[in-house]
């Protein structure tokens, strides 16, 4: 599930997934052009992410590998 929370000044990009053992996963949302990603969290904590160009914006993904819940939040300005 992808979601966008906005609050005044803030914008919060949220994935969540459940990812089932002897699977890998690249988790992440496509934000629009121009948007600054201030952090990028998975399950509440710091995490390595990739940002790549896309003809929609720019995609934010990280890697999962572990089975298990997890939530990306992108928090940009």
């Amino acid at each position: 599930m992808a979601r966008f929370i906005m609050v005044p000044g803030i914008k919060l990009y949220v994935t969540e997934v459940t990812l089932p053992a002897g699977c890998r996963l690249e988790i992440g949302h496509t934000l629009e052009a121009g948007v600054s990603i201030e952090s990028v969290t998975l399950n509440g904590e710091a995490t390595d992410y990739e940002v790549r160009s896309t003809h929609r914006g720019s995609e934010v993904v990280a890697q999962v590998s572990a089975p298990g819940s997890y939530r990306l939040v992108i928090r940009s300005r």
